[in-house]
């Protein structure tokens, strides 16, 4: 049995890394092999996962499977497997991922995958920014001003002191706020007053090498509207720059500038080495020269000079590109409309002042009674259709998605579970995160680093409902799920608890009633389960079984009505957020839950005894105690124990917010 757990384990380290090449690749340019193997790849290491979680949530003490921990969990399952009466079945389930794992390592060698990820086919879609290049300034809104500030910070008018200095601004904003067009809106004002200029678009993937030539070819057309083959002394031709490398492109570069004033654009910089490069062409070149660069990663603005930072449109300017781009000029405009003054207010809101989002919706209004808008506005906001507009959209923001590592971009895609508008708590989401998988934890590390987990696909493991009247969830689907999320959701579309098999998370907020949904006898029975949130859900007690829990992290039930909490509880050792109901009673074994990172509970009696307990608690975060008749007493002590620095205790009967800075740390 060993030896076959540590042949999966090999298999799916070996799997993993190739999934990760996978990852790195746009969905977009992946052969569709290269997507089915990779979606049976993550099943089976969903399934493998599975079966060692079954195994080991039967064993005292166990650890949930963490795939950076696979190989200690095999050394533990090889000296437990004579223990167990279920061997026989996990040795079966077993043997058939051994199969699986197997005929997917075989398709991998079949149909040369890996060759196929290191060469995707080349994008063919035309690059959607371009646009930006080419839009009129007549249709611009809100420009002025931002061009103007940015003129300004570049000293180009006469008689202003610095203008005799070399000046190098950063563009900085995410994707679709309108970077390219403000740069482009500059450039077109100002170049004229410069013996050459050059703009010149970078990209995530770049190559230095030909970002050098645009540049280059750029400089001598600006300088002199002849064939660039005449140019540069009558010798160079386009061909002639293919062979040089960045050394000798940085060469020519500054040879040719020598002693010219010029203005440079250097568009959608993603890293600080290609800006590295870039600039070496440009030390100690005329100090009168003016270079901007955009970019949408903060660090690297401000390693390429001074930062302008891009804000979103207001209101008022939001509203008015939208009608240019729907309706066309202001006398076009339709007069006043209540239903027009709702739908586009919606639309705007979910816009949120964001140019490229309100002219892709605005294209797709133009031409459209305004009674159509709201089913254009609903189609939108669930991701159909197959405008072009929409489209190019996604694919402007999707530069920033693969810039992401893979396990970040999976940490993103969890925000979906969440509905729109919805106030996520930073906690909350990283306590769910941590449950789920996607942030693991390592030897002496916080479990709030690494992840690695990368995911895409079919069978549905997530399962979220958002205000929902009716959705049928498949029968098939509901053994398999590991997550599920219902936020003020009619109870009818919730399956019975007694369904879920492989639940990790559950998370439950103002569903009601739940009579027949969710029997607290049974959560006990969901031996997966890492995170369990019930807020104001109205089950009035938690279940001693809930004892049982052994992989149970985080503890949520705020607005439930709980008074205690059931001793049993103490057998929660892993056990690391804990924020109960107003009413819940601070128990005297509380300071059994040793990896308790953060507490949240009120009416607690504040005795010396309890607070001396809590300050046992070593792993405590800053931690909030409510309503605490005499914990000002007490605070010091806790001081002493506590190996975090800071302690709150909020809503004591001097109404104060403490913080505590003890001189000893435990």
């Amino acid at each position: 049995m060993k030896r076959k757990v540590e042949f999966v384990t090999r298999e799916l380290e070996s799997i993993q890394a190739a999934l990760h090449k996978v990852a790195a690749v746009p969905w977009d340019q992946l052969d569709e092999q290269v997507k089915v193997w990779a979606r049976q790849v993550r099943d089976a290491s969903y399934d493998m996962e599975d079966v060692l979680d079954t195994f080991l949530v039967r064993v005292e003490g166990g650890e949930p499977v963490n795939r950076s921990r696979l190989k200690r969990a095999v050394k533990k399952m090889g000296g437990l497997l004579g223990k167990f009466k279920a061997r026989r079945d996990i040795t079966g389930a077993i043997d058939g991922i051994e199969k699986q794992l197997q005929e997917v390592a075989d398709r991998r060698a079949r149909y040369k995958i890996d060759d196929i990820v290191a060469n995707p086919a080349p994008a063919t879609t035309v690059d959607p920014r371009l646009s930006a290049y080419y839009t009129k300034a007549s249709q611009l809104v809100g420009i002025d001003e931002p061009r103007d500030k940015l003129i300004e910070m570049l000293s180009i008018r006469e008689g202003d002191r610095s203008s005799n200095e070399m000046k190098i601004i950063s563009i900085v904003g995410f994707g679709g706020l309108g970077k390219t067009t403000l740069a482009k809106a500059v450039y077109d004002k100002v170049y004229h007053q410069f013996d050459c200029g050059a703009f010149v678009p970078v990209g995530r993937n770049p190559d230095p090498k030909k970002v050098l030539r645009d540049i280059l070819i750029d400089l001598i057309d600006g300088e002199d509207e002849k064939p660039f083959s005449d140019q540069y002394n009558g010798r160079n031709t386009v061909p002639d720059l293919m062979p040089l490398d960045e050394w000798q492109l940085i060469i020519k570069l500054r040879k040719f500038i020598k002693g010219k004033r010029y203005c440079i654009v250097i568009d959608d910089i993603w890293d600080e080495k290609t800006w590295e490069v870039i600039k070496n062409a440009f030390v100690d070149s005329n100090p009168r020269s003016r270079i901007i660069a955009t970019t949408r990663n903060s660090k690297v603005s401000e390693e390429i000079g001074k930062v302008y930072r891009m804000e979103k449109l207001p209101e008022s300017q939001s509203r008015k590109l939208l009608y240019t781009r729907t309706f066309g000029v202001e006398e076009k405009w339709p007069g006043n409309n209540d239903e027009l003054a709702v739908v586009s207010q919606k639309i705007l809101h979910r816009c949120d002042g964001v140019p490229l989002a309100i002219v892709t919706i605005g294209s797709l209004l133009a031409g459209k009674q305004i009674e159509e808008w709201s089913n254009v506005y609903d189609s939108v906001g669930f991701g159909h259709g197959d405008d072009q507009q929409v489209n190019n959209m996604k694919k402007i923001l999707s530069f920033s998605y693969y810039d992401l590592p893979c396990h970040l971009r999976t940490c993103m895609l969890y925000l979906t579970v969440y509905p729109e508008d919805f106030r996520i708590n930073n906690d909350d989401l990283i306590y769910r995160w941590i449950a789920e998988g996607l942030v693991q934890t390592e030897e002496g590390k916080e479990p709030f680093k690494d992840s690695k987990q990368w995911s895409q696909g079919s069978d549905v493991r997530r399962l979220a409902l958002h205000r929902a009247e009716h959705i049928e969830v498949n029968d098939r689907d509901v053994p398999k799920l590991r997550s599920f999320n219902a936020i003020w959701c009619v109870t009818d579309n919730i399956p019975p608890v007694s369904r879920f098999k492989l639940l990790r998370v559950l998370s439950l907020e103002g569903c009601r009633p739940l009579e027949g949904h969710l029997d607290t006898e049974y959560l006990g029975k969901l031996l997966h389960l890492r995170y369990l949130a019930l807020l104001d859900t109205p089950i009035r007690e938690l279940s001693k079984k809930i004892g049982h829990l052994k992989f149970l992290q985080t503890l949520v039930f705020p607005g439930t009505g709980v008074e205690e909490l059931p001793t049993s509880m103490k057998q929660l050792t892993k056990l690391m957020c804990l924020i109960a109901d107003d009413k819940t009673r601070v128990p005297d074994w509380i300071c059994e839950l040793t990896s308790l990172a953060e507490l949240s509970m009120r009416g607690a009696d504040g005795e010396r005894c309890l607070i001396k307990e809590l300050g046992k608690l070593r792993n405590l975060l800053p931690a909030r105690m409510l309503s605490c008749n005499r914990v000002l007493s007490y605070i010091a002590i806790i001081s002493v124990y506590c190996s975090y620095s800071r302690w709150y205790s909020q809503s004591c009967p001097s109404g104060l917010i403490l913080k505590l800075f003890p001189s000893s740390a435990g």
